[in-house]
């Protein structure tokens, strides 16, 4: 049973953090325009790495063409890397945040 808890849990805490980032990514940027909720969401939200596929459920009311405009200006800037292919995987060229180290 303690496997099966477990995988639940993640599951809940998963479908957690998707909800917590669709909320914040509606209520951020009120009254900007798309492109730049977009760009909010792709440089503060999103995972360090990501998919297109991802960003477009994060944001359901954005077209993928404003969403692509979002990603090919910040590639622009020098603040996303992309990969090859169809289901390219993009990353922020920040630097990631410092984790603490642990103390055992």
């Amino acid at each position: 049973m303690w496997p099966w808890l477990g995988y639940l849990l993640r599951v809940l805490a998963d479908a957690y953090d998707d909800f917590a980032l669709r909320v914040a990514a509606g209520t951020e940027l009120v009254g900007a325009t798309k492109e730049e909720q977009a760009r909010n969401c792709i440089l503060t939200q999103a995972p360090r790495s990501f998919r297109l596929a991802q960003i477009a459920d994060a944001l359901p009311d954005i077209s993928q063409a404003t969403i692509r405009n979002a990603l090919d200006s910040l590639k622009a800037e020098s603040r996303l890397e992309v990969g090859r292919g169809r289901s390219a995987t993009w990353t922020r060229t920040d630097e990631p945040a410092h984790v603490a180290p642990r103390s055992d």
